[in-house]
């Protein structure tokens, strides 16, 4: 099956070609599969798992951008921050990112897909301060059996398992400082190399010259006003911190956090419905007491306006099965 995904053209037309059934396949099958396998006590296991996924995200992550999410923050990044993983395990995890970063348009696409789309998590931004905590970061296994009285008495094989520990640690440590410079080498590829191209090629293609310089190609004032990326990712960042002031507040006092949302534009301060569904979708990170502080208050309260907010919320809830 690794072969098969490494030696197949899995260009746009392969992909249009192959139908919903491979897909499904793909998605239902084959991701299931390795999600399971990732986490396995064999190491050869691992291995030939995260082997399987560089070709995946590669050729399919346009299919597959819920999944790919799900594997790095609920695989990769539970390997790497565990105390109880084994070095050779984090190695191979480390090593997976670096063969991902090693091309320039998937890194673009990452960042592009994850840290500039509101819904999902900053995978990149995670990504990086993974590798870099893990080059920092010291072997607290060995500092701790060093520290430990009964290590001087140690001897023979004892000493030369605790060798072994400390050389993984440093490979390992070298392994993710390796992958933060493929990650800056591919930010310069895919900065540097468009500046670069004859202007020759340029011409050839209308379409590509279109795709890369949208400004210029279109007059139309409406798209001119389109946010730029930058302003996208800056967009995102200043919601993340307003909506984490809006939970920190709420949690003090419920009334503040929605007034606090409100002023930020996150919802209709004045509308019960809206606030309901605020509620909702903020469930799992407000404390429970303070939103049942807030809907348990009484029917005078702000004009009835707690008890409208009350009963919307209850309309939004599925008490199916």
């Amino acid at each position: 099956l690794l072969y098969v995904l490494q030696n197949t053209d899995m260009s746009g037309s392969f992909l249009q070609n192959s139908g919903p059934q491979f897909q499904y396949a793909i998605r239902n099958y084959l991701c299931v599969s390795l999600l399971k396998n990732c986490t396995s006590d064999n190491t050869n296991v691992v291995n030939l798992s995260l082997r399987l996924f560089v070709p995946l995200i590669r050729n399919f992550r346009s299919h597959l951008k819920t999944e790919i999410e799900a594997f790095v923050t609920n695989v990769f990044f539970v390997i790497l921050d565990s105390k109880h993983s084994t070095v050779e395990h984090k190695n191979l995890v480390v090593i997976l990112f670096e063969e991902i970063c090693s091309d320039p348009q998937t890194l673009a696409e990452i960042f592009l897909n994850y840290d500039c789309d509101l819904s999902a998590v900053d995978l990149f931004h995670r990504i990086v301060n993974t590798l870099s905590r893990v080059a920092k970061a010291n072997d607290d296994t060995t500092s701790a059996a060093m520290n430990d009285s009964s290590m001087s008495f140690l001897a023979g094989a004892g000493a030369a398992r605790m060798e072994k520990i400390r050389s993984e640690s440093r490979e390992l440590r070298l392994e993710a400082m390796r992958a933060l410079r493929q990650v800056l080498a591919s930010l310069h590829a895919s900065i540097v190399e468009p500046m670069t191209k004859p202007e020759q090629n340029m011409d050839v293609d209308d379409t590509s010259n279109r795709l890369e310089t949208p400004t210029k190609m279109s007059p139309n004032p409406q798209e001119e006003e389109e946010k730029t990326l930058v302003q996208i990712y800056d967009s995102k960042k200043k919601r993340r911190a307003e909506e984490s002031e809006a939970v920190l507040r709420f949690n003090q006092k419920p009334s503040a956090g929605i007034k606090y949302a409100a002023q930020c534009g996150h919802i209709d301060g004045k509308d019960p419905q809206d606030v309901a569904r605020y509620l909702l979708k903020m469930k799992d990170t407000f404390e429970k007491t303070q939103i049942g502080e807030l809907l348990g208050r009484e029917p005078s309260y702000q004009d009835g306006f707690a008890l409208k907010v009350l009963h919307e919320y209850l309309k939004m809830m599925d008490f199916t099965g």
